[in-house]
Parts: structure tokens; C-alpha cells; sequence
């Protein structure tokens, strides 16, 4: 592939050879009996548009040259303060095979949405078996088209949502979607969480995936990690790589009317840590590449949630907190949901009374959670999550039947 190194070199050749060339004739005699000083006579007629077409061609090299820096410095800006080079997502694993998360994401063609699941995968994932869709979320495959009378819910969240370390079938939206089918409703639940998600990409899945099955209800839940960065982002396009030559990436996307990289030219890679923490994900706006600071923080938070209620307002569905009082700014959440009409329902309730119920001092230290410090909840943890969701809903009047939705473990 040339690039602006190889046309520079080139030009240089060839304005050696063009020189060579008018001296060797200007000492050499002509044909039909003209001397050199006539020959020289003709070099000089020939170099006098010879000469500005080459101020031309460097005039063309310069400003290509410039324009390829400018770029190179406009994608550093952008992508400033990504730790890790880029790497290739390996291929979609075999059916079956256990995995990490790098094997159960890929980059999603949306700025905000960042990642998201590959499609048709049957993989086991944290000692759970995984099954994505052809629309790239857990569960079975759905119908677009929402069938007449059936009430349609879509869930939004992260890894806790996503129900991480247990199997399908073992989530509380897929143990939800059973237990208020089985009092005689006709009810399917989408399950658009992803591990690591935060708020702002959440709504963003809605936007990009649930908005088209037409949801009546959805429930978002929220812990402390939403305000951070995902556990991937986009990786620094290598701005100082003489391999990649930025202006022809530029063209080309603009020839293709895109207005930005696709994902399968950009790499992912960890996100950065927090200088205080570094279990967590960076927070501070102004700590993170300049492409995600409207993705954290709580305004981010905010703007997600009011973003969400607007949607819900326009497209007329209800809205449902899910949330395990995990960090301060759940306190400050609570006040915005509470301005928007959203109802909430901390799940850490029920939770703490089943393991005080059972003899524990605290559902992180109860067969709840997966344990061996994962507090993702378990199987068990689901289900009691499940049952509260189901009595919430009833006692809110927020699904169309209410008889026996509490039930019993």
C-alpha cells in the first residue's frame, strides 16, 4: 500500500533522472546535424513547464502530507488515554466451549453501545451455559412483531442482570417470564443486559434493540459500577503507525457516507483503572478518553435515566428501578427517579430477610451469591430475586394480572 513515505521517495527519483537526463543531451550532439547548444535550447523549452508541473506535485504532496498529520493528531486527541494497544477479537468459539468475555463480546457498530454479545452462541460462560440469539442477547429467538396480547418486558443491566456464573434458564427474567406465564398470562422478557454494561449504554441497547419489539414495561437495574467506564472500550487507532495511512481511511468512510470507523477497523481493550482502585473502572470524566465522557460519571447517569423516561413517555411503555443499595449514588438516583414517576424496588430487601430467615448475618455471606468473593448472585439468589420482582409488579399494578405473581420458592 503506498503511502505518503513511498510518494515522497518516488518524486525524488524522478526529478533525479529528469535532471540527469537534460544534462546528458545538452553535452551530447543532436540528430540532423544540430548541435548541443540548439539541444539545450529544447531542454530548456521542455523544463519550462516541467518545472511548475513538479511545484505542483510537491504543492499536492505537502497538503496531503499536512492533512494525514492533522488527522493523526485529531484521532490522538480522540482516543487519548487508552492504556493497551488494540488487539483482534479471536473468532466465535466452538459450540460448547467455555469462555471468556473477549469470546462472548464484539464491538458494536454504535459509538455509546460500545460492545455487545455475538449472535447464536452456545457457550459456557463463569460455569454457566450461554445461549445468545440472532439479535445478539440472551435467551431464545424472538419475534419482532409482538403477537396480539401478549405484554412484553425488556430487561436492562449489567453482568448482575445478564446472570453471570448461572445458566439460562436460571435468571431471575427468564424465572420471572415462567412464573407470571404460569398464572395465565401471556408474557415474554427480553434479557439486553451484557457484563459490564453502565447506565448510558443500557439505554442505548434499548434504543439500538428493545425499542423495536415494542416492550410495555422495562426494568433497569442499577449498582455502583454504572457510573464507570465498560470493562472494554475502543483502542488507540495507532496514531504514530506508518503501516496505516489515516487520510485513506478518512476517504474511504466518507465515500461510504460513515461518518466514523467501523468496529471491524477499530480494536477493543481494557478499559482504564481507577489510580485509587484498581478493581474498578475509571469514573472521572476527565480522566477517561475524550470519546467517553458523556459515557461516565453521574451526569451520565442522569442523562441516561432522563433519556429513559422520555423514551417511556413517547413510546409508551412503564419504567421499573431495579436496585441493591451498592454506592452513594443510589441516594441520589433515588431523588431523580422519584422527580420522574419512576417506581423503584430495592431488591437487597429481600435478599437480607431470606438470609437473616436462614441463619446468615448477610445475603453477601449466603448461598445468594456464587461466592469465593464473586457476589453475582447465585441460582438461588435468581429465584429470590425473581419472586420479589413478581410481587412488586403485582402489588403496582404493573402487569395486567395479579393472582399468585408473589408465589412461593
Amino acid at each position: 500500500q503506498a503511502t505518503p513515505l513511498t510518494w515522497t521517495w518516488q518524486l525524488r527519483t524522478r526529478m533525479q533522472a529528469v535532471e540527469h537526463r537534460r544534462r546528458s543531451k545538452a553535452l551530447s550532439p543532436g540528430q540532423d546535424g544540430r548541435g548541443p547548444g540548439n539541444r539545450s535550447h529544447g531542454c530548456q523549452r521542455r523544463l519550462l513547464w516541467r518545472g511548475p508541473a513538479l511545484l505542483v506535485l510537491v504543492g499536492i504532496l505537502a497538503g496531503t502530507l499536512l492533512v494525514e498529520a492533522v488527522l493523526r493528531a485529531e484521532a490522538y486527541v480522540t482516543y487519548r488515554g487508552t492504556l493497551t494497544p488494540g488487539r483482534s477479537l479471536p473468532p466465535d468459539p466452538p459450540p460448547g466451549s467455555r469462555v471468556r468475555l473477549g469470546h462472548l463480546i464484539r464491538r458494536s457498530p454504535h459509538r455509546r453501545l460500545v460492545y455487545e454479545l455475538r449472535p447464536n452462541l452456545p457457550v459456557v460462560y463463569e460455569e454457566g451455559f450461554v445461549t445468545t440469539n440472532s439479535q445478539a442477547f440472551r435467551g431464545p429467538e424472538r419475534r419482532e412483531a409482538k403477537p396480539a396480547g401478549v405484554f412484553r418486558i425488556v430487561g436492562l443491566g449489567d453482568s448482575f442482570m445478564f446472570g453471570q456464573g448461572v445458566h439460562d434458564d436460571e435468571t431471575h427474567l427468564a424465572l420471572l417470564e415462567r412464573r407470571l406465564n404460569a398464572d395465565g398470562a401471556r408474557c415474554e422478557i427480553l434479557n439486553l443486559a451484557a457484563p459490564g454494561y453502565n447506565a448510558a449504554m443500557e439505554v442505548e441497547a434499548l434504543k439500538h434493540k428493545g425499542l423495536r419489539y415494542r416492550p410495555d414495561l422495562v426494568l433497569i437495574e442499577f449498582l455502583g459500577n454504572d457510573l464507570d467506564l465498560p470493562n472494554f472500550i475502543r483502542s488507540d487507532p495507532g496514531v504514530l503507525s506508518l503501516r496505516k495511512w489515516f487520510l485513506q481511511d478518512f476517504l474511504r468512510r466518507r465515500l461510504a457516507r460513515r461518518a466514523a470507523a467501523s468496529p471491524d477497523e477499530v480494536g477493543l481493550a481494557e478499559a482504564p483503572r481507577r489510580a485509587d482502585d484498581a478493581q474498578l473502572f475509571e469514573s472521572d470524566p476527565v480522566a477517561v478518553p475524550t470519546l467517553y465522557r458523556d459515557l461516565v460519571g453521574w451526569a451520565a447517569v442522569e442523562a441516561a435515566y432522563r433519556e429513559l423516561h422520555e423514551l417511556s413517555r413517547n413510546q409508551s411503555f412503564r419504567v421499573v428501578l431495579l436496585h441493591w443499595q451498592s454506592s452513594s449514588a443510589e441516594h441520589r438516583l433515588l431523588r431523580l427517579v422519584r422527580q420522574l414517576g419512576i417506581p423503584a424496588l430495592n431488591l437487597s430487601h429481600s435478599a437480607e430477610a431470606y438470609a437473616h430467615a436462614h441463619g446468615y448475618s448477610s445475603w453477601a455471606e449466603s448461598p445468594l451469591v456464587l461466592g469465593d468473593g464473586d457476589n453475582h448472585p447465585s441460582a438461588l439468589g435468581h429465584r429470590v430475586t425473581s419472586q420479589a420482582v413478581a410481587r412488586f409488579l403485582a402489588e403496582r399494578g404493573l402487569f395486567p394480572t395479579g393472582k399468585g405473581l408473589g408465589g412461593t420458592m
